[in-house]
């Protein structure tokens, strides 16, 4: 299956705390655990150190939100 397209639900869990929603921009150096499901079934799990979300430009309006 491919890990594209329309989430259904998605997660994140940072120092110990489960997120379901982000600020548009974010930075952190700790361990996280990503948990992305698709309205396709698949599901997609990261995990790292270190996470950064910062906008494309300086207006930005996103409708969509899509992975691929």
């Amino acid at each position: 299956m491919t890990s594209i397209g329309r989430l259904r639900y998605g997660q994140l869990e940072i120092q110990g705390q489960r997120l379901r929603s982000l600020p548009s921009a974010f930075e952190s150096e700790a361990a996280y655990a990503l948990e992305l499901d698709f309205a396709n079934g698949s599901r997609c799990l990261l995990q790292g150190r270190g996470l950064r979300l910062q906008p494309t430009g300086q207006q930005c309006s996103v409708q969509s939100f899509q992975c691929g």
